[in-house]
């Protein structure tokens, strides 16, 4: 008994021991160093100083207030970061309860021409044809990956499956660091959900790229800058995410760096199912003598795929900074993966023949088609960039090589059976098989000198060659040998497309007072060449082009942050050599072709913006752009009647559309509610008008309006614990000879960081509604479809995270600046 007594007395002393040790409490103020006023929600830090890593973390109040409770007596390191201020870093010793003098914290500083100017540096700002996303200030998405980092970015979207957009248009080329990152669509969604966005400094949205940035699309580009501004870093973290659909997806990482060196390595696995359903219903039309039409066949499809996929990511990364003024870095990724597709379809068609006498005779077919699909995919990149500082004022060359290739396989077998027996349509069983190898590799220079603190030049040159092989085989079913064997030759075919781009661009910025003006021109010229090899419908072609892209920006910053700019550009574009070719893709029921006549296309574009950014509120940002597009290529679908399937078919082929006329208003805002809210709303109205004349000899007209909204709020709550919800709403819209129905979607989502954010974990819920159905419409004159595309898209996902190690910043003014308490 008395052994008992004196354990339970020792534990007891034990007990009170450490918690009389870790009661110990540190409190202070915050204050703006030039006027004294308190510096509200700054983020506030406790480092040990024998190896700075995090111990606790909280937030300063409306005062500039803040107090640690709950903590052992000792040696820290304080730090203080807010929005627009330079990080603060202050050695404090803690004994009972600790209050620090009032703490000052110094502004950022910006020069503006020979003038420096004090001013806080807002998470949002602008520069140029720039608008960034400062996220490396950002503590609400710390957590996160670089897809909840680009939710938060002005005029991006991520939808559900990882596709991203740019102020609603899916034309968009993600780069990494000042270079197109050349990721496949597939690879690069992978690629975003895993990079964390701690490891970003910056989120660059260019909606209107200049001569650096400038792509023969004319598409938008989101500049991601990733950010290694790490003295010591020993670290491990791993963890997984798991939803309703069965998907699986563990990972883990590990980072050591010095002050010279760093190294990175990441993998991951994915295992994923989803189910989804379409619905198609068709009408096609001839001319008839009445000058009317008369309606060919009409055609209802429905069709379910069911999709298990596995796949992976691994990456590593170098990084050695030679001196100063000079580092180099590699890095490698690859992503294999394997997926397994089965879909079950159904069709009924009615096919009319008219006699002469105007008597019409129907004919029904109904069929049920069995596919069962396996792919084999791999993706792979290598590079290396070498960048030379000549000063700290920006003057610098960078250098870079990059190259990636994809290998992939797949082999499809197809059943299709009517019932009964078809005298318009043949039975089929078979296989399809698909080898295709592609490589790309690119040289690149970039180099820019400031003449002073109001000139700058930059330029660059970029070399680029590409290769793609495809070999597509398909082959019918002998049921007297048992073997898929005899080839269908006018679906065969072994297609090898070839480009060699050389791209040069110069950029002039000067600045005069609180004007900036950008003038730019961007150069391409380029070879191609497209072969296929095919007993029908063979190609032969090349093509050499070049172009001038030339465009102006006029800006204007006031002290108080509101920025106005104006811009206009030029661009010219030839088509692709696969959009002029006289080859036919068939499928089994439609194809689709070049066309030889297809000319160059021209736009004209000016754009207006005024925006206001605000230190810790966020920004607001309203938009006026026009475009006018002479000879625009736009992919038409239409019905033929095709001699070689026996029937009439819907086909797609690419014409120049005339001209076509937008405008489009846009609003965007953030506004952040302390630093525990922050709430994103983005709205835009686009108008469009389309004219073509088409090939049945009439002048067509589409005039069109589209609204889209999107919006998401995070919320902390209890220090550790954070909410959010993301919506997006696309109104119906109209395109030439299309239109698109209604778009919603709603997510939801939960977090919690637990043990000093050694533990982290996540839930949260996908389109809880289910309202993930697209429907679109083609109005062709000949062929009029309705397409309803539902997938499985309400989910929930629960996500854990472990982290291991510690990490050393540059707290260099933490040894400058070190503070007594009283």
């Amino acid at each position: 008994m008395k052994q008992i007594y004196h354990f339970k007395s020792l534990v007891f002393i034990c007990l009170t021991a450490f918690s009389l040790q870790a009661h110990a409490q540190l409190s202070g103020v915050l204050k703006d160093s030039t006027d004294h006023s308190p510096v509200s929600f700054a983020n506030m830090a406790l480092l040990k100083q024998s190896d700075s890593t995090f111990v606790k973390g909280t937030a300063t109040d409306i005062d500039g207030k803040f107090t640690f409770a709950g903590i052992k007596s000792g040696d820290y390191i304080l730090r203080a970061s807010c929005v627009g201020y330079k990080s603060l870093w202050k050695e404090v010793h803690i004994e009972g309860k600790t209050k620090l003098n009032d703490i000052f914290i110094s502004p950022e500083s910006l020069t503006l021409g020979t003038i420096e100017i004090v001013e806080r540096r807002p998470l949002y700002s602008m520069d140029g044809d720039k608008t960034m996303y400062n996220v490396e200030d950002d503590p609400a998405i710390q957590n996160g990956t670089t897809n909840d980092a680009l939710q938060n970015a002005p005029g991006v979207s991520v939808d559900i499956d990882g596709n991203v957009t740019l102020e609603g248009a899916n034309c968009v080329e993600i780069w990494l660091n000042d270079e197109p990152s050349k990721i496949k669509s597939h690879n690069l969604k992978t690629f975003l959900d895993n990079l964390p966005a701690n490891a970003l400094k910056r989120i660059e949205v260019i909606t209107r790229p200049g001569a650096k940035y400038a792509n023969a699309q004319g598409c938008g580009v989101i500049n991601i800058i990733t950010n290694t501004k790490i003295k010591k870093n020993h670290f491990v973290s791993f963890g997984s995410g798991v939803n309703s659909f069965g998907d699986i997806s563990p990972f883990v990482s590990y980072v050591w760096a010095n002050e010279k060196l760093s190294f990175s390595a990441y993998a991951s696995a994915n295992i994923r199912n989803r189910t989804t359903k379409n619905e198609t219903l068709s009408t096609s039309f001839i001319d008839n003598d009445q000058g009317g039409k008369d309606t060919v066949y009409t055609e209802t499809t429905t069709k379910e795929n069911k999709t298990r996929g596995f796949g992976g990511w691994f990456s590593l990364n170098l990084d050695y900074k030679i001196d100063s003024l000079s580092e180099v870095s590699v890095w490698a990724g690859f992503d294999p993966s394997v997926s397994f597709v089965s879909s079950e379809s159904e069709r009924l068609r009615s096919d009319f023949d008219y006699d002469p006498l105007g008597r019409v005779n129907r004919t029904e077919s109904y069929y049920k088609s069995s596919t069962a699909d396996t792919s084999l995919s791999g993706w792979g990149m290598l590079s290396a960039n070498y960048s030379k500082k000549f000063d700290n004022e920006g003057h610098r060359l960078d250098l870079s090589l990059y190259s990636n290739f994809s290998p992939s396989a797949n082999v499809s077998n197809m059943i299709r059976q009517y019932t009964p027996s078809s005298l318009l349509f043949d039975d089929l069983n078979k296989q399809y098989s698909n080898d295709e190898n592609s490589y790309s590799m690119a040289l690149s220079a970039r180099y820019t000198k400031p003449f002073s603190k109001s000139r700058e030049l930059s330029c660059g040159l970029n070399f680029n060659l590409d290769n793609d092989r495809n070999l597509y085989d398909v082959m019918l079913f002998d049921s007297t040998t048992s073997v898929f064997e005899i080839i269908d030759s006018l679906r065969s075919y072994d297609k090898t497309t070839n480009n060699a781009n050389l791209r040069g661009y110069v950029d002039w910025r000067e600045k005069f007072g609180n004007f900036t003006l950008d003038l730019g021109v961007n150069a391409d010229a380029e070879y191609s060449s497209f072969i296929v090899a095919n007993n029908y419908f063979p190609a032969d072609t090349t093509m050499t082009f070049f172009a001038l892209r030339p465009n102006v920006r006029l800006s204007y910053r006031t002290k108080s942050m509101y920025d106005l700019s104006l811009r206009y550009s030029y661009s010219t574009s030839m088509p692709s050599l696969s959009t002029m070719t006289t080859f036919r893709d068939y499928t089994e029921d439609s194809y689709s072709v070049g066309n030889s006549e297809l000319s160059r296309s021209h736009r004209h574009s000016i754009d207006f913006t005024a925006s206001k950014f605000f230190t810790k509120a966020g920004y607001v940002m309203l938009s006026f752009d026009s475009e006018w597009n002479n000879n625009t290529i736009s992919s038409i679908t239409d019905m033929i009647w095709d001699d070689y399937m026996g029937r009439y078919v819907h086909f797609s082929k690419p014409y120049n559309a005339g001209s076509s006329v937008s405008q489009r208003i846009m609003l965007m805002g953030n506004i952040r509610l302390g630093a525990f809210a922050n709430l994103n709303l983005f709205g835009t109205v686009n108008h469009s008008v389309y004219e073509i004349d088409y090939t049945d000899g009439n002048h067509y007209t589409q005039e069109g309006t589209r609204i889209m909204l999107n919006g998401s709020l995070w919320a902390k709550f209890w220090k550790n614990y954070s909410a959010y919800t993301a919506f997006s709403i696309v109104f119906p819209g109209k395109e030439l000879f299309s239109q698109s129905g209604n778009v919603y979607n709603l997510n939801v989502g939960l977090s919690a960081d637990l043990f000093d954010r050694k533990l982290s974990l996540g839930l949260s819920v996908s389109d809880p509604f289910n309202w993930n159905k697209i429907t679109s419409d083609i109005t062709s004159p000949y062929y009029h479809s309705h397409d309803t595309y539902i997938r499985s898209s309400r989910f929930i996902s629960f996500n854990l995270t472990l982290r291991f190690g510690k990490l050393e910043l540059e707290n260099q003014q933490a040894k400058s600046s070190s503070g007594k308490a009283q």
